[in-house]
């Protein structure tokens, strides 16, 4: 979604160069970095969601932790940027963030509670 958001701002960056509107023209550029910068995000929360399963099949409670503390902190990172570019953002990916965020919150409360369920059990 972030790649398309960053693809579509190509095009209003460059006619505000041409009219040399630069409040218009760094607004947009912030906006381009912004989504590099959450893809990337996205990119790691990926390979770190591959540890998590693996941490999962091999019953870690190590990796588990150490994933609910990342995923916080992407969460607390994603709603920034959110908050940061909701006014330059359009009705449907407002509706799309929403939506992710309540499946960040979701998630990091699976892993919580994940993370509970593996402390709490006795050594057989």
């Amino acid at each position: 979604m972030m790649i398309v958001v960053a693809a579509s701002i190509a095009p209003i960056q460059e006619q505000a160069f041409e009219e040399k509107d630069l409040e218009a023209e760094a607004a947009m550029t912030g906006l381009y970095v912004m989504s590099i910068i959450l893809v990337l995000m996205f990119l790691a929360k990926f390979c770190f969601d591959v540890l998590f399963v693996y941490g999962v099949v091999v019953e870690s409670a190590k990796i588990v932790r150490s994933y609910f503390f990342m995923w916080s902190v992407f969460f607390f990172l994603s709603i920034f940027t959110f908050f940061l570019n909701a006014p330059h953002y359009d009705v449907g990916t407002i509706c799309l963030e929403v939506f992710y965020i309540c499946l960040n919150v979701y998630a990091i409360l699976l892993s919580h509670s994940f993370y509970k369920q593996l402390n709490s059990r006795e050594e057989v």
